[in-house]
């Protein structure tokens, strides 16, 4: 399990579909700025934030959070992992 660093495949591979399925974009790298390219503003992060919490079934602990975090889907994927809820439920996809 990584505690900090790299976050698994699974769970960026996980992210980066949230990512692109709520905002509708496609992300070229999972190490591309989200804000440089404007892909990600103040809305995009709320919605992103609430589709994460949808995704893995908890509350992002907000005490913990640095918005320089979601500049990429690896920060993305590192956060959740790192926080501890990208082990606590399989995907959604595996409920269906």
């Amino acid at each position: 399990m990584n505690h900090v660093g790299a976050p698994s495949e699974s769970v960026e591979a996980r992210v980066r579909g949230i990512v692109e399925d709520l905002l509708t974009v496609s992300v070229v790298s999972v190490d591309v700025d989200l804000v440089d390219t404007g892909l990600l503003d103040s809305l995009a992060l709320v919605t992103i934030i609430g589709g994460m919490e949808d995704e893995f079934g908890c509350e992002l602990p907000l005490e913990e959070f640095d918005p320089s975090d979601f500049r990429t889907i690896t920060g993305i994927a590192a956060f959740v992992q790192r926080v501890g809820v990208a082990e606590a439920l399989p995907s959604a996809a595996a409920d269906a």
